[in-house]
């Protein structure tokens, strides 16, 4: 079957006796043109059935797309392994909606497909939620586009966006620990490297080493503030765990690794840098037959609801995913139109006590 030629801008001037630069006018810029032959030029398009330029001719006359380009590993997994990712998804592209952006999902660059599918897309911005696969290659085009660019995950640069007092309501969780007799703590800390399957466990002096050397050793923003919280309040950890990536199989990893051990060594208290760790931990527990939080407390950070997180009770620090989610988008709408990054905005951050902590075993 042959398809009918779509009509364009060139029969539209033909058909209104006007050059093409005219007719071009008429729809993009009518204030130049006398006022009959405007009505003449759309008069002509109406006839003819033509809806105007396309989206990506005016986006390639411009220099703009009204498009945020949103590269994300999170919408390949189950739900369940990460949760918050997804919550602050939900918000960004709510909030771009709003303000009128369109959003283009995009995964990281694992393959051909995926590049191809890169090497098409055109944006105005972009945010990075959880890239973590292929991280030099997704990072390589990122980088080559030359557009605003905000990372949510590794060498996450979301404080440019987003301003919490991360640290302080890690401390304020740390000093609730401390007050029920907790001593032995240990920690699961997000990603710093992305090196191999198993935590990357410091221990001993290498814990103090690393609290001595935030700056110099995370480059990462979000791990290396919610650490600095220990500092804040005056808390050495037995042991820091870095997670190889921020899932509840990685937080059950670091949890099995952490727990083993006699008794009278055991860390009585695990501070959780997310809360799919803490969960993973948790399982960890109960399968080396303790109980949460009668022999070890566990704490997380994301304030997660809904499923599995409404039965763990955890106690937490609450961020609202789908808010931090709006803020972004705001602030990646601000500096697309801005030309240069605007002020953080400010993201909230509480203390929900829950179910698994309490105090330490004698």
């Amino acid at each position: 079957m042959k398809h009918p030629r779509a009509v364009t801008l060139a029969d539209v001037a033909r058909a209104a006796g006007v050059a093409k630069s005219t007719a071009s006018y008429a729809f993009s810029d009518p204030d130049r043109l006398a006022p009959q032959t405007t009505e003449r030029v759309l008069a002509a398009a109406a006839q003819l059935g033509y809806q105007g330029p396309s989206a990506l001719g005016r986006a390639l006359a411009s220099g703009r797309t009204h498009v945020v380009a949103v590269v994300t590993k999170a919408l390949m997994l189950a739900p369940e392994e990460d949760p918050f990712a997804l919550q602050i998804i939900d918000g960004l592209s709510r909030e771009l909606h709003e303000l009128g952006y369109g959003v283009l999902l995009l995964p990281p660059v694992v393959d051909e497909q995926a590049a191809r599918l890169h090497a098409a897309a055109i944006y105005d911005g972009c945010v990075s939620v959880r890239r973590l696969s292929h991280l030099a290659e997704t990072d390589e085009v990122l980088e080559s586009r030359g557009v605003p660019w905000l990372k949510l995950d590794s060498g996450s640069d979301e404080y440019r966006a987003v301003s919490g007092q991360e640290d302080d309501a890690t401390a304020v969780l740390l000093r609730h620990l401390v007050s029920l007799g907790h001593k032995r703590i240990v920690a699961v800390a997000l990603p710093f490297e992305h090196d191999g399957d198993e935590p990357q466990l410091f221990e001993g002096p290498q814990v103090r080493e690393l609290l001595d050397t935030l700056p110099q050793r995370v480059s990462a923003h979000v791990p290396r503030a919610r650490l600095r919280g220990f500092v804040g309040a005056g808390v050495i950890p037995q042991k820091v765990a870095v997670a190889s990536a921020t899932t509840y199989e990685a937080g059950r990893a670091a949890g099995l690794q952490l727990l083993a051990g006699p008794d009278d060594e055991r860390p009585t208290a695990v501070v959780c840098q997310a809360d799919v760790y803490a969960w993973g931990v948790i399982d960890a527990a109960r399968e080396l037959g303790l109980r949460v939080p009668e022999d070890v407390s566990v704490t997380g950070f994301d304030g997660l609801t809904g499923g599995v997180f409404d039965q763990l009770e955890l106690t937490t620090v609450v961020q609202d995913g789908v808010l931090k989610g709006r803020l972004v988008a705001r602030w990646m709408v601000e500096c697309i139109e801005r030309g240069d990054d605007p002020p953080p905005n400010v993201m909230p951050l509480t203390v929900r006590y829950g179910k698994t902590s309490g105090l330490a075993p004698a």
